[in-house]
Order: structure tokens, then sequence, then C-alpha cells
């Protein structure tokens, strides 16, 4: 029989999303629990794949890593084409960990 449950990590990490939708919209905020790396990665990738803005990796209360999305865009003929989407990984003890830390808090 093959198990699919995932060794306990403890403590347990926490993601935290968030994405700014504009003057119109409120932000959106997400919090998922990873118990392990399984978990961790799953929900890392979902919230790539959904193109959040800054993805937040909390130990307890504390902002330890994080992402913070970035793009480009070229002009073409007069009009603005996005060409890429990624993300840039923030340091530890960076200001970019502030800046996560204050939005996803």
């Amino acid at each position: 029989m093959i198990s699919l449950s995932c060794p306990k990590v403890i403590p347990p990490a926490t993601i935290r999303t968030f994405t700014d939708n504009g003057p119109y919209f409120n932000a959106t905020k997400g919090e998922y629990q990873a118990w392990c790396l399984k978990d961790f990665i799953f929900h890392i990738r979902q919230a790539m794949e959904d193109k959040e803005d800054i993805i937040a990796i909390y130990k307890g209360d504390e902002c330890v890593g994080g992402w913070c999305a970035a793009n480009d865009a070229d002009i073409e003929e007069g009009e603005i084409v996005p060409v890429g989407h990624w993300y840039e990984r923030a340091k530890p003890g960076s200001w970019d960990i502030k800046w996560i830390a204050k939005h996803t808090g």
C-alpha cells in the first residue's frame, strides 16, 4: 500500500499572499499552512501560478522569506505589450522582507 501522507514539520510554515487589485477593488490576502515540504511547494507554486503580487513565508509571527512579482513590457506599434512575469526572492534581513511583512502581516 502506498502512503501519501507527509511527515509533520514542527512548527508549521505559514504562507501568506497579497495582491493589489487596483484603485477600485480591495486588495486580496490569503493564508495557508504548510506542515510538510509537499504542502509548502504546492502552496508556493499555486500562488505563483495565480500571479500573486507578494508571497511571504512566516515561521510563527516572523517573516523569514518571500518573493515579489516583477514584470516587463515592450512598446510595439505604439502599444504596451507585456513580455514577462517572474518572481524575485527577497533576501533575509533586506528592506524587501520588511516591505513584504508590512503587506502580508
